[in-house]
């Protein structure tokens, strides 16, 4: 089959879980024997690449704006995949819902994952909420078939929109730690199992300010480590990083051997975040053998299961500050609950079943 993946910045990930899970799924598809390509984001490619890991990728321009970026970008991506011979489109991001009739209009064959509830997202004014709740509705019926990630997504749309999206899991990555995972960790001032971790965006709805609070009120020799960035620098971000004790570390975005050995070494993972969908952040956090600590959200919930422990988010940080306490001086618990989040990644999130589940789904459809 010929695929075109289209609404995310592109590849090599280096931003959310839609690069990450495109830049996972995107290479597997082409070992299998397809053509791959993926529409970058000119700004987001640097250098400029035209394949990567087999996968041929094509750049275009967009205007660098929260509000229009990912709608310019797919709008061209949409028609220049239209005049191509692929035969399979691949969206990611309900909001771009919209061009998903285009393509079949020229007789292709589209689907699109519409991830988690966006409008619900703090980020977006009501107008843009409105727009994305709209989307959703579009998912159900303009694309050849819609997929989501999280069966608590797929409860929803059942719910309120009496349609069922396809369910597809994302992977997640087992690895260690490298061998030169000490150089980072002296870089940075940190030592193994002396720090608790969170990667991400430093978006108010990840609530790394209830994290940063709640550390604050704990007595420990632990480090807090906050990996990630913002796509555009903000008060929240300058807020997050004012008057910031010397205990707690900010990386910057990390990739890579980087940010799975920050991984790897970590005393804990907490993720706080309060957005609907599946977190791939969690996700390599399992991979990589860490004892996690989430945002008792039900999507959050539905990663984890039985193999990690949540908190009251409604609670803001006091909920947050008891169990990491309880964690920090429970060692023994974190070991056992390491070993536990591995082998349920393992068991549960498999990179590979995720893409024979996506190839299965456009043999599939392409042959009616």
């Amino acid at each position: 089959m010929k695929i075109a993946i289209l609404g995310t910045r592109g590849i090599p990930a280096c931003y959310s879980a839609f690069e990450a899970c495109v830049e996972e799924l995107s290479p597997r598809l082409v070992n299998n024997g397809h053509k791959v390509t993926v529409y970058c984001r000119r700004y987001y490619q640097k250098p400029k690449l035209d394949l990567y890991k087999g996968v041929r990728l094509i750049t275009l321009p967009t205007i660098k704006n929260k509000f229009l970026e990912t709608f310019v970008h797919t709008l061209l991506s949409t028609l220049h995949a239209v005049f191509t011979n692929i035969d399979i489109v691949q969206y990611f991001g309900v909001g771009n819902s919209i061009f998903t009739l285009i393509p079949r209009i020229f007789g292709k064959k589209t689907f699109i994952n519409v991830d988690g509830l966006d409008w619900t997202r703090k980020k977006w004014p009501y107008l843009a909420k409105l727009f994305l709740r709209f989307s959703a509705f579009l998912a159900t019926f303009l694309p050849t078939n819609f997929i989501t990630d999280s069966k608590t997504i797929v409860d929803y749309y059942k719910r309120v929109f009496h349609k069922t999206p396809h369910y597809i899991p994302y992977g997640a990555n087992i690895s260690q730690s490298s061998e030169n995972a000490k150089n980072l960790l002296v870089k940075f001032g940190l030592e193994k199992n002396k720090y608790i971790l969170f990667a991400g965006r430093l978006i108010p709805e990840n609530n790394i300010h209830h994290l940063i609070s709640a550390f604050n009120k704990i007595t420990t020799d632990l480090k807090l480590l906050i990996a990630g960035k913002g796509t555009y620098e903000t008060d929240y971000i300058r807020s997050l990083k004012k008057n910031t004790a010397p205990n707690i570390v900010f990386t910057g975005f990390l990739t890579g051997e980087d940010y799975k050995d920050i991984c790897c070494n970590a005393y804990l993972f907490v993720e706080p975040t309060e957005a609907s969908g599946t977190h791939t952040a969690i996700l390599d956090a399992m991979g990589y053998g860490n004892c996690i600590l989430v945002n008792n959200i039900p999507t959050n919930l539905e990663v984890i299961g039985s193999a990690g422990f949540s908190y009251d988010g409604a609670k803001k940080d006091e909920d947050l500050k008891d169990k990491m306490e309880w964690l920090i001086n429970n060692p023994q618990i974190v070991d056992k609950y390491k070993s536990k989040s591995l082998e349920h990644a393992k068991k549960v999130y498999s990179w590979d079943r995720v893409t024979e589940q996506y190839e299965s789904l456009y043999k599939q459809k392409k042959d009616r």
